[in-house]
């Protein structure tokens, strides 16, 4: 939701950068569509003027806007206003009553190869009808491959998966303490659960749903540490499997999702994010 020359819309057919402009442009014109009216409105409640565009001047616009990814995942683009200040990504201190992993887990890890880790995270389906074409297709996919699984359903979900030695069910968990032990991460394109994976050393399987995230699932695959992504509409059980295949025979997708975080790792978003707003706070202190 930056707009760049250099950079192609999330969701945009990428014609080349001579399109990129018009894209930007459509997509401020579809957001002022969805957002600028409640915006408006609630800036009148305010007492404040209004704003005549949502993606630039209510979204974007401030003396500082902070950019919570990592560079290492999209290098910041040299056209962005100095206002644009990309600190890294914001990761939780760990805590041990949410992040220990439960012990039949940890058994279940033990007892074999690495498993694949299967997600979607907040767009996982909570109707039943959708949640088991989803469970059944994860399913599929690993009597396929031959590969264990660890599948997260919703955690109000009422649906209970029928019972199988190759998959563990989950809801609640701890990503970052599951994910190193993972072969790969199938998951929806989030920017959390991308960097989530990115930090954790494993490649990713991307099935963007919408919105941003068939631009993480693009730079996943660029970066080398994922096969192309599998958009929703087209997600069926051998196309998963293929693309699992493809993450076991390729070493290098492994290669290159430990050096990401080793990189990474040297980052620290938070802290830079402090020291960004504690130096605008000085240039803006009144003499």
């Amino acid at each position: 939701m930056l707009p760049s020359k250099n950079v192609c819309p999330s969701g945009a057919p990428d014609w080349g950068r001579w399109s990129y402009p018009l894209w930007w442009n459509l997509a401020g014109r579809v957001i002022n569509a969805l957002f600028l009216d409640d915006a408006n409105r609630f800036r009148a409640n305010l007492g404040l003027p209004p704003k005549r565009d949502q993606m630039r001047e209510v979204f974007l616009g401030a003396p500082l806007d902070l950019i919570a990814s990592s560079p290492q995942l999209f290098p910041r683009p040299a056209d962005w206003p100095t206002g644009y200040q990309q600190c890294g990504f914001f990761d939780l201190p760990e805590d041990s009553k949410t992040d220990d992993i439960p012990q039949p887990l940890a058994d279940f890890i033990a007892a074999g190869d690495a498993p694949v880790f299967i997600s979607f995270g907040s767009l996982m389906p909570m109707d039943e009808a959708t949640l088991k074409e989803h469970l059944a297709i994860f399913t599929a996919a690993m009597q396929l491959t031959g590969r264990r699984a660890i599948v997260q359903l919703p955690l109000h979900s009422l649906v209970e998966p029928m019972p199988s030695a190759n998959i563990f069910y989950v809801r609640f968990i701890s990503h970052r303490r599951v994910f190193p032990q993972c072969a790969m991460v199938v998951h929806h394109g989030g920017a959390g659960t991308t960097h989530t994976v990115a930090r954790a050393g494993v490649p990713a399987i991307v099935i963007p749903h919408l919105a941003d995230q068939f631009f993480w699932g693009a730079q996943v695959h660029g970066l080398g540490t994922g096969p192309k992504p599998i958009p929703l509409r087209k997600l069926n059980a051998k196309r998963l499997a293929a693309a699992i295949n493809e993450v076991i025979a390729s070493p290098m997708m492994l290669e290159q999702a430990r050096n990401l975080a080793y990189a990474m790792h040297a980052e620290n978003g938070v802290k830079q994010a402090v020291a960004l707003i504690e130096n605008l706070a000085v240039l803006v202190e009144p003499a």
